[in-house]
């Protein structure tokens, strides 16, 4: 899969680069809470929208980003995953970004005179489910990996992200699924998705804390 890095550099500078290589992914701060039975992260990926991302955004096409993070546990294992799609339409007559988001549990709609805010609000992402509370039973050890898609144009991973966003615990023809089955190699380097990907990942982060209500 490709890991474009065209018009990074001007980011680079003032926010810091994501994804410097196949092999690099960006650091990326994270915090995990717990949150109504839920282990959640909360981070910012602000800076994968690249400056060519940008002006697509101002061309008035729809634009999508999809953003998956995924918590390890201390072992390696894949403890769960979280999912959200925005969805960017720019209304070129009022100069207003449309933007639309989607998880699991929540949606979000709104208008935005600044672009750079509309494109903030997908990016900064707040208290994300990734898994059951309950899963997490050692004291520290956890690593979040973020990876964000840029306008994906294979329409398998988008529908892939369709069903999760619509029943990420349920069946489909009458099989079981797991918590993130639905999502599990959404970012696989054996499918071609197409569009522009950066990779984020966070140091490893204690045990998390209840949420302050």
């Amino acid at each position: 899969m490709r890991r474009a890095l065209a018009g990074l550099l001007l980011l680079a500078t003032a926010l810091g680069a994501p994804a410097l290589g196949d092999d690099e992914p960006a650091p990326l701060d994270v915090r995990l809470s717990l949150v109504e039975g839920g282990a959640t992260a909360s981070f910012d990926v602000t800076t994968a929208f690249t400056e060519a991302f940008r002006r697509r955004v101002t061309n008035g096409l729809r634009q999508t980003v999809i953003v998956e993070a995924t918590l390890f546990g201390p072992s390696g294992a894949v403890l769960g995953r979280g999912l959200r799609t925005c969805y960017f339409k720019l209304d070129v007559w009022d100069d207003i970004l449309n933007v639309r988001i989607r998880e699991v549990n929540r949606r979000f709609e709104r208008g935005f005179t600044l672009i750079d805010r509309g494109l903030r609000q997908c990016g900064s992402v707040e208290e994300l489910r990734l898994a059951d509370a309950g899963l997490l039973v050692t004291e520290a050890g956890y690593r979040v990996e973020v990876v964000v898609l840029l306008n994906p144009v294979d329409p398998e991973t988008l529908q892939s992200a369709r069903e999760f966003m619509s029943n990420p615990r349920g069946t489909r023809d009458s099989q079981p699924r797991t918590f993130f089955g639905a999502v599990a190699r959404l970012f696989s380097d054996e499918r071609d998705t197409g569009g522009e990907e950066f990779v984020f990942t966070s140091r490893r982060l204690p045990h998390p804390r209840r949420s302050s209500p």
